[in-house]
């Protein structure tokens, strides 16, 4: 591959991930499970702090199906994601970025959740998909600082 093959491939990468990440917000608030859930491997699995840890696309979905998670998006919700940080390492990578849920009430949105996002991302045969991803709440403690920390290396 030349010099200009592999930056070109670099930068699609880059774009397709963005794609992935971009996507899942969206679909969890259209209640679209199955668009939220193919982002992610069938073996992939989703670490919420707070909530539960999730593996498989059926848990996943479980949890986007879940009584939590339907209320949120009657109410009205916004599951709002900032630009990733993305790290590529051949046919892996390694994603960080913030999430926070909104969720609507009488005097108008509130913020509920604020986490530190992890998403590990592998090459398929279908794309870039989500191997795993985890969420850490940013409440002060350690763990929110030491995942953004670990999402600056691959």
């Amino acid at each position: 591959m030349t010099d200009i093959e592999e930056r070109v491939r670099r930068i699609e990468d880059q774009l397709a991930i963005y794609q992935v990440v971009s996507r899942y917000g969206p679909a969890a608030d259209a209640g679209a499970t199955q668009a939220a859930v193919d982002l992610w491997q069938a073996e992939g699995s989703y670490e919420v702090d707070g909530v539960g840890s999730f593996t498989g696309q059926d848990e996943i979905a479980g949890l986007l199906e879940s009584e939590l998670h339907q209320n949120y998006i009657h109410q009205g919700s916004a599951h709002l994601l900032s630009f990733p940080h993305v790290m590529l390492n051949g046919d892996k990578a390694t994603a960080i970025n913030y999430a926070q849920l909104a969720l609507c009430t009488k005097d108008g949105f509130r913020t509920i959740r604020i986490v530190a996002s992890r998403w590990e991302l592998v090459r398929t045969k279908q794309g870039w998909q989500v191997a795993s991803r985890t969420n850490v709440l940013l409440d002060g403690s350690q763990a929110g600082r030491d995942l953004l920390k670990r999402g600056l290396r691959v």
